[in-house]
């Protein structure tokens, strides 16, 4: 962590010690002073949830970190706090837990956890070793995996059997059995079966509370609907041949733990459409010879253009790709919370026709684009110099190269939520867009 990250952090956790009983589960030894994952996971009382996050929102707004991306899992809140400065960004993670949930059913709540709670050589609240190393476990093979090795070794070092309350108060048998069999066989078990585990604590649960039951599966459903549907990250990047859309993308990337505190795996890039269905022409013709396999990678151009008729065919054809494709591909993603990246998009079919060897009036495709394709959040429309675009890529003459930058130029007047980014220095290009990038799936702050 840097230094603005590092002040923040040691604020916040001096802060919350004096007013609030939480837990920090797992990765905590280092904290406040470092940070060596990608969040810091607080287990907090739902009943101060309201007055906990006011206070962290106060902290973080005071530290410069005043724009936050905000999304809810079933029992987890999650907030990522950015600090812009000088179009240099800063982040950090927090994640709020209430009790030990998962799928819409409830393992243990605060109460049946905070009694084992330990303070770390730094005055941080834990848990104490076998405590911690029985609900990792447990938090795993309730999610229906298998856990890492590190943190099996971590759970064989303690006897789960010696007067374990939470053990005792599993209402899982299954899970349970798993728990034991870890033990008895020093190994994970072959299969886990999570839906077995979610029907007997949900039955237990029903059993305990009803309304409390079916409010919770209620929640849970209806925030991971909410979620699939809420477009929070398809982004745009529409360009020439040249202009730095694939290496401005593999930076954003690149950034992905130490800005976005994500593994790269959130990120998720398509080239042009979903392709769920294939090249047209790869429909009428399954092989193609060399040289249509060059001109496909460094002629974009070269193809004959199709006649009215079949180029409005061709771009009803790919409209159905990028409906299907939302509905198949990103809205699966959108659940899992990805960053959806497109380099080039159905914009191509308006500004540079002669790449997908179509002649259709403009209007046309951009009524199409209006009515049918789903938005994104943003575009960028990254512009360098002709000339410099064709010394980097030679795939097109720098006259195309002309044409197409002032159709996207007329394209982002005409358009909402269109960026422009001059690329003639990498480095500010960059700065611009990943500063532009946070502003796009964050929000600003507001102390109330």
């Amino acid at each position: 962590m840097n230094k603005i990250e590092k002040d923040c952090l040691v604020f916040f956790f001096e802060s919350i010690s004096k007013t609030f009983e939480y837990i920090v589960m797992r990765n905590a030894d280092e904290l406040p002073f470092d940070n060596f994952s990608n969040d810091v996971d607080i287990l907090i009382d739902k009943k101060t949830y309201k007055s906990f996050e006011c206070q962290m929102n106060k902290i973080f707004i005071k530290h410069g970190f005043d724009r936050v991306e905000r999304t809810s899992f079933h029992g987890i809140e999650c907030y990522t706090f950015y600090n812009i400065k000088n179009e240099q960004s800063y982040s950090l993670k927090i994640d709020l837990f209430f009790n030990y949930e998962g799928g819409g059913v409830l393992y243990y709540n605060f109460e049946d956890v905070i009694k084992f709670k330990i303070e770390n050589h730094n005055g941080i609240s834990v848990f104490n070793p076998k405590i911690e190393s029985y609900l990792t476990i447990l938090k795993t093979l309730a999610a229906g995996g298998r856990p890492k090795e590190k943190y099996l070794k971590e759970f064989l070092k303690y006897n789960i059997d010696d007067n374990n309350e939470l053990l005792d108060k599993c209402v899982s048998p299954t899970l349970k059995k798993y728990l034991i069999d870890i033990v008895n066989t020093k190994k994970n078990p072959s299969i886990v079966s999570r839906k077995k585990i979610i029907l007997q604590t949900l039955l237990s649960n029903i059993k305990s509370n009803p309304i409390k039951s079916f409010s919770r599966l209620f929640y849970h459903y209806k925030t991971e609907t909410v979620r699939a549907f809420k477009k929070q990250y398809i982004i745009v990047l529409v360009g020439p041949d040249g202009s730095g859309k694939t290496t401005l993308i593999d930076m954003l990337e690149s950034d992905s733990i130490n800005i976005f505190r994500s593994g790269t795996n959130r990120f998720k890039v398509f080239h042009h459409r979903p392709h769920v269905l294939p090249n047209i022409a790869h429909i009428f013709k399954k092989e193609i010879n060399e040289k249509e396999e060059f001109d496909l990678n460094f002629n974009p151009h070269s193809e004959n253009v199709s006649n009215p008729i079949t180029s409005l065919i061709k771009l009803i054809y790919y409209t159905f790709d990028y409906i299907l494709g939302y509905l198949i591909k990103l809205i699966p993603m959108q659940r899992e919370n990805k960053f959806i990246i497109f380099d080039r998009y159905f914009f191509d079919f308006i500004v540079d026709q002669k790449r997908s060897a179509i002649k259709i009036n403009k209007s046309v495709a951009i009524l199409i684009y209006k009515l049918l394709i789903p938005k994104p959040n943003q575009v960028f429309f990254i512009k360098v110099d002709a000339q410099k675009a064709h010394d980097r890529k030679k795939e097109l003459p720098v006259k195309s190269i002309e044409e197409i930058n002032g159709n996207y130029d007329l394209l982002s007047k005409s358009l909402k939520n269109f960026d422009v980014i001059y690329n003639d220095d990498l480095h500010k290009a960059y700065n611009k867009l990943r500063v532009n990038f946070i502003k796009t799936i964050s929000s600003q702050m507001i102390i109330k």
